[in-house]
């Protein structure tokens, strides 16, 4: 079929296109009005490694060395995070952590910790509770640091992780009505086309022996 057949084909069958267009936004919009609103609650998280006091008397390379630690160590405390004893002390600051183990596993898919640069972690989690949202990552931050000042006591003491920021960042994730019905537009667009193709583009019926035999009699 030609593309001049195929655009004829349409312009006949246009009712059906628009319905199914129709139809489609209309899907689109419900569905980006009856979505549940989603939240996400990040903290940041800087490791570092505490200097010591210059002095006029010598000079020292504590501050280069200070950030190639941290900068290193800073996978370290990645792992950490992402650990079940890191959420396990987590489940005995705040009530929004179970305690069991399974579902502490399927929270722990659930969180995401990104290095965002060589000394920053990022913890985020999605939920459609915002005061759950930020417990957990507030309860992660401060496991973390419990658990880095246990690790590092007979260590490298200096080794710490700090907040960047006190209270966690929360943004509203609400399906675009926009983008929403542009999908639907897309899809139904698609099912609409090849409906039409599959009426309209197939071949005609072969006459039965009966037809043929009747139209010879008249």
């Amino acid at each position: 079929m030609e593309l001049v057949d195929f655009l004829k084909l349409i312009y006949r069958r246009k009712i059906i296109v628009l319905i199914f267009i129709g139809i489609g936004i209309a899907a689109g919009l419900i569905y980006a009005l009856v979505k549940p609103t989603n939240y996400r609650a990040s903290l940041l998280i800087y490791v570092q490694r505490e200097t010591q006091p210059a002095s006029d008397q010598y000079f020292n390379y504590d501050g280069y060395y200070a950030l190639q630690t941290s900068t290193e160590y800073t996978n370290t405390v990645l792992g950490l995070i992402k650990s079940l004893d890191v959420l396990q002390r987590g489940a005995e600051i705040t009530p929004y952590i179970s305690r069991d183990n399974q579902k502490l596993e399927q929270l722990s898919a659930q969180i995401k910790v990104v290095k965002k640069a060589p000394q920053l972690i990022e913890i985020a989690i999605d939920d459609s509770d915002q005061n759950m949202g930020k417990a957990v990552v507030l309860a992660l931050a401060q496991s973390s640091q419990e658990r880095v000042r246990i690790l590092n006591q007979n260590g490298d003491k200096a080794l710490t992780i700090g907040l960047v920021n006190d209270e966690p960042l929360v943004l509203v994730q609400k399906a675009s009505l926009p983008f929403c019905a542009i999908l639907g537009f897309g899809f139904s667009l698609i099912l609409s086309l090849i409906l039409v193709l599959i009426i309209g583009g197939s071949p005609p019926r072969p006459k039965t022996y009966r037809e043929t035999d009747s139209k010879l009699s008249a």
